[in-house]
């Protein structure tokens, strides 16, 4: 009797940790994720032409407010996750501009820099915008990003990864999600998408994800669309 029972409980916990393989596989292999409409809903219609080393700088407008000593740390962080995705070595590189990573430059503004700042966004009982980025095409060819800036609402009460408040939002957060529009991915809505993808770095409003500071497979799977085979 007793042999049966841990046979059986043998068994069991086979199916279960055959279940959390199965499903960890799924959600670690960036080729594999089926959602229905994921293709039209997540990917932007945008992308960076690869430029040289396969490296686009961007700099930091760096204007304290707040008492948030600085957007750098978290900004670095936020963009790693998407540099970290690799496909025959890395796709589309961001990386930080340290001969000139402090400027004065607005992120709104076209001026032949990627910059990331502070400006003026709604921020009321109606409206809460956290962050918002901004894409400018190339002159002859719409789909082709040439220039891009991150926008933080300088009425958000701001803390960093680190060193965050309750009342507060993390910088990592909104910058993570709007550095996935510079990649070419678009905003999921509550409107007309399927609630499954709520959990997904690209949903909005990000105001209310205080912990999506990672990538979902989804995301991955849409980068890689973009820039990499192996999200065909």
């Amino acid at each position: 009797m007793l042999f049966n029972r841990v046979c059986f409980a043998i068994l069991v916990m086979f199916f279960v940790v055959s279940g959390a393989v199965i499903v960890w596989a799924a959600c670690h292999n960036d080729s594999q994720c089926e959602i229905d409409n994921i293709e039209n809903d997540l990917l932007l219609g945008m992308s960076w032409d690869k430029p040289p080393n396969n490296r686009i700088l961007y700099r930091i407008n760096g204007w304290t407010i707040h008492d948030v000593p600085s957007l750098t740390t978290d900004v670095n962080y936020a963009v790693s996750y998407w540099d970290s995705i690799e496909h025959d070595g890395q796709i589309v590189n961001f990386e930080l501009d340290y001969e000139m990573h402090t400027v004065t430059q607005h992120p709104w503004t076209k001026d032949g820099d990627n910059v990331v700042g502070w400006g003026n966004l709604p921020w009321n009982d109606e409206v809460k915008i956290t962050a918002k980025a901004l894409l400018w095409p190339h002159d002859d060819d719409d789909s082709e990003i040439v220039e891009a800036g991150i926008t933080f609402n300088y009425y958000v009460p701001w803390g960093t990864h680190a060193d965050k408040e309750d009342d507060e939002y993390c910088l990592r957060n909104p910058a993570t999600h709007e550095f996935g529009h510079w990649v070419g991915l678009d905003d999921l809505v509550p409107n007309g998408h399927c609630q499954d993808y709520e959990r997904f770095t690209m949903w909005q409003p990000s105001a209310t994800n205080h912990d999506k500071e990672t990538l979902e497979c989804e995301d991955k799977w849409g980068a890689l669309h973009i820039y990499g085979s192996s999200g065909d």
